[in-house]
C-alpha cells in the first residue's frame, strides 16, 4: 500500500491510499490509522476486489451473518469512519459490490484488494 497526501488545511488532512493487487485493504485502512495516531477519520473508496467477505446484521440471531464473495468483484460504493475505542483503532466500514451482474450489500468483513486503487 502506498499512502499519499493530498490536502492539508484547517488542521485536517487527506490522503490516498493505493493498494496493490492482493493487499488487504482492511488492515491495511487500519494499520495507516495507527500509524499516522488518528483518534477520528472517515474514509471512502473505490477499485475492485479479488475476493471479499460481507456481512449483515440478522437481529434475530443478534449476530453478524457472513457473505463470502470468492471472485473478482468491483467496489460500487466503499465507506466507514475510523474511531479510536478504549485505546484501539477501529473501523466501522460498509461495502457495495457488484458481482455477475447482481447488487450485494453488507458491512466488510474482510477484502482482497484487486486494482490498483481501492
Amino acid at each position: 500500500m502506498k499512502a499519499k497526501l493530498l490536502e492539508h488545511s484547517k488542521g485536517a488532512e487527506l490522503f490516498a491510499l493505493i493498494f496493490e493487487t492482493g493487499d488487504e485493504v482492511t488492515s491495511g485502512i487500519l494499520n495507516f490509522a495507527r500509524e499516522h495516531h488518528l483518534s477520528a477519520a472517515h474514509f471512502s473508496g473505490i477499485g475492485a476486489f479479488q475476493k471479499a467477505v460481507l456481512g449483515y446484521f440478522d437481529w434475530e440471531k443478534k449476530e453478524y451473518l457472513r457473505i463470502p464473495i470468492d471472485e473478482q468483484v468491483e467496489v460500487v460504493s466503499l465507506v466507514g469512519d475510523i474511531a479510536l475505542e478504549k485505546k484501539r483503532t477501529e473501523a466501522a466500514r460498509s461495502c457495495r459490490s457488484r458481482a455477475t451482474g447482481c447488487e450485494r450489500a453488507g458491512r466488510a468483513s474482510t477484502r482482497s484488494a484487486c486494482a490498483s486503487h481501492a
